[in-house]
Order: structure tokens, then C-alpha cells, then sequence
């Protein structure tokens, strides 16, 4: 009997000593890469900024490359139908964003109106699913 409870407090022991171990080897591994940028935030903010941004592109890049690559062997027009609608809501955002930031809103309106559009006909009207013709 206190053989069996003397291991059931050994496996706790152990669950807990596992626990505080990874712990300190994700504290670790955290202030191993948070310093050092940290560091660099402080001593040089543009390059930490651009270094950043880069990171952020790259990793967006690799998972839409890996993503596109397999949509494009399944479907290579419904992928770029896709790929071109995503590029007309990109341009379409960044313009009128643009354009309210000069003061042009208006134009930014007119640019919204025509990126609804665009995206409309590129998803709606280039449809994977063919219509009969009329006849």
C-alpha cells in the first residue's frame, strides 16, 4: 500500500518537474529571440521596422506560394481568376486608401465603386460553372 501511494507522489513529482522544464525552455527560447530584437528596436527602430516587415512578407510569400501552387494544379483558371481578383481588392484598398489620405475623396468613392465592380465581375462572371448558351 505505501508502496503504491510512494509512486503515485512520484508521478506527480515527475509531471511537475517535466512542466517547470519546459517552461524554462520556452522562457528561454522567448528571451532568445525577444531580446535581441528588443535591442535592435531600441537601437535602430527604421532597421528593426524594415527587418520586421520583411519577416511578415516572407512568411506570407512561403504559405501563398505553397497554397498557390496546389490551387494552380487543380484549377489553373479558377486559381488565376482568383489570384486576379484578390490583386483588384489589393489595388483597389490601397488606392482609395491613398487617395482619402490626399484629401481626394471623391475620387477615393468613385475608386471604391470601381473596385466593387471589378471584383464583381472577376468572381460572378468568369464563374467556374459553365452556363448553357441561350438559344
Amino acid at each position: 500500500m505505501l508502496k503504491l501511494i510512494l509512486s503515485g507522489y512520484a508521478k506527480i513529482l515527475r509531471t511537475i518537474i517535466i512542466f517547470a522544464a519546459l517552461l524554462a525552455v520556452c522562457v528561454a527560447a522567448g528571451s532568445a529571440v525577444v531580446w535581441p530584437l528588443w535591442k535592435l528596436a531600441n537601437a535602430d527602430p527604421s532597421l528593426y521596422t524594415a527587418l520586421i516587415c520583411l519577416l511578415i512578407a516572407a512568411a506570407v510569400a512561403f504559405f501563398a506560394y505553397k497554397r498557390g501552387r496546389k490551387a494552380f494544379r487543380a484549377d489553373p483558371r479558377k486559381f488565376l481568376i482568383r489570384l486576379a481578383s484578390i490583386a483588384v481588392l489589393l489595388a483597389g484598398a490601397i488606392g482609395s486608401i491613398a487617395l482619402v489620405l490626399a484629401w481626394h475623396r471623391a475620387l477615393a468613392g468613385t475608386v471604391v465603386l470601381a473596385t466593387i465592380a471589378a471584383y464583381g465581375i472577376l468572381a460572378f462572371g468568369f464563374g467556374s460553372s459553365r452556363r448553357p448558351a441561350r438559344a
